[in-house]
């Protein structure tokens, strides 16, 4: 576990925005796979890092536009990487949201016949025995998002 990671577990609801001399975003990506709120790279000022801890502070993400793209290139990486199928990242999200398979049956008009066998492939790709271990792979790998809505 990183400090960041420490941090979290002995500070309940803190929130870190990291900082850096570079704009390297394997830097921001690093940040966010670790827990931060914000990364600020090459353009820290102080009139930068004050709206960054302000949108952190308020349970927001703050990281540079640039960066977000290629959050999302890796993300697109990873999901292709397992080789799931349109259909079986739309079941792995609707598990990541904690529907039963009688729920993701109805929600994709599919027999819950259809869908275990979606979830075994899914889990089969994923080289995982269960669907906890696949939503968890999935939020590490930047597939889903586990944060909790209001």
């Amino acid at each position: 576990m990183g400090l960041v990671g420490l941090l979290k577990l002995t500070m309940a609801g803190v929130k870190v925005v990291a900082t850096a001399r570079s704009g390297d975003h394997t830097l921001a990506l690093r940040a966010l796979e670790a827990g931060c709120s914000g990364f600020l790279g090459e353009a820290l000022t102080v009139h930068n890092l004050v709206p960054a801890v302000k949108s952190a502070a308020s349970g927001n993400l703050s990281f540079p536009l640039s960066a977000v793209g290629r959050f999302l290139e890796i993300a697109e990486q990873r999901r292709r990487g397992l080789n799931l199928t349109d259909r079986e990242m739309q079941i792995l999200v609707l598990l990541s949201e904690g529907e039963t398979t009688g729920a993701i049956s109805e929600i994709l008009s599919l027999s819950p016949h259809t869908v275990r066998n979606h979830v075994s492939r899914v889990l089969a790709k994923m080289n995982v025995h269960s669907r906890i271990e696949a939503v968890l792979k999935a939020h590490n790998f930047g597939l889903v998002d586990l944060s909790v809505s209001p």
